[in-house]
C-alpha cells in the first residue's frame, strides 16, 4: 500500500485503484467458477440410486451389481471434487478478506490525509480534498462488495462440504444397503429408511444446483 502524494492530482485520482482492481478480478474469477460448477451428474447418480432402491427396477441382479459398483466409483469422484471445491472456496475467501483488509487500511489513510493536507494553494487543497472524498466513497463501496462476497464464498464452501458429507453417507450407507437388497438381505424397513435418506440428499443436491450465482 503506497501513501497518498497529495501534491499530485494523478496520485489522488488513482489512490486505491490497485486494491479495487484486485477485488473486482477475484470476484469475477470466483463467481465464474461457482456458476460453471455443474451438479447434474451428482443429482443424476442419486436419482438413479433412488430408482434402484425402488420396486420398479427390473434389471437382473448381476446388472444391478455392476451398476452399483459404477455408481460407487462415480460418487467417490464427485465427493472428492466437492471437497476440492470447498478447499478452493476457503482459499479464495482468505485472499478476498486480505484485499478487504488492505482497502480498509487505505480508506483510513485517506481519511487521515483529509484532516491535514499539505498544500500551499487553498483552492487546490479544496479541489483535491473533494476528489479524495469521492475516492473514499468508491473504496468504501469496494470494501462492502468484498465483505459481501466473502459471505457468499463462505456459504458456498459450507454447501460443498455438506454435500460431500451427504455423498459420503450415500457411499457408506446406501451402497451397502443396495447390495443387501440385491442379495435379499435387507429388510423392507431398512430400504424404506434408505430411500428417505437418499431423497433428502437428492433434494439438497438439487438445491445446490439451483443456488449457483446468476450470470452477470
Amino acid at each position: 500500500m503506497s501513501n497518498i502524494i497529495f501534491d499530485d492530482v494523478t496520485s489522488v485520482l488513482q489512490y486505491g485503484l490497485e486494491s479495487q482492481n484486485k477485488i473486482a478480478k477475484l470476484n469475477q474469477l470466483a463467481s465464474a467458477r461457482i456458476r460453471e460448477r455443474n451438479f447434474d451428474e451428482l443429482t443424476e447418480l442419486m436419482d438413479e440410486l433412488l430408482f434402484m432402491a425402488g420396486d420398479a427396477d427390473i434389471r437382473s441382479l448381476a446388472d444391478k451389481e455392476r451398476h452399483i459398483e459404477e455408481y460407487r466409483s462415480r460418487l467417490s469422484r464427485e465427493r472428492m471434487e466437492l471437497l476440492k471445491e470447498a478447499r478452493l472456496q476457503q482459499a479464495l475467501r482468505e485472499v478476498n478478506d486480505s484485499y478487504a483488509l488492505q482497502i480498509g487500511m487505505e480508506i483510513q489513510e485517506a481519511k487521515n490525509a483529509l484532516e491535514a493536507p499539505t498544500l500551499k494553494n487553498a483552492l487546490d487543497v479544496h479541489s483535491k480534498t473533494n476528489v479524495l472524498r469521492k475516492r473514499i466513497q468508491e473504496l468504501s463501496l469496494s470494501k462492502t462488495v468484498a465483505e459481501s462476497f466473502s459471505e457468499q464464498l463462505r456459504l458456498t464452501q459450507e454447501q460443498y462440504s455438506a454435500m460431500a458429507e451427504r455423498t459420503w453417507s450415500v457411499l457408506t450407507q446406501m451402497i451397502p444397503l443396495l447390495r443387501g437388497r440385491v442379495s435379499m438381505d435387507a429388510s423392507k424397513l431398512t430400504i424404506s429408511e434408505a430411500r428417505r435418506m437418499l431423497r433428502d440428499h437428492l433434494s439438497e443436491a438439487q438445491k445446490l444446483q439451483s443456488a449457483r450465482l446468476p450470470e452477470g
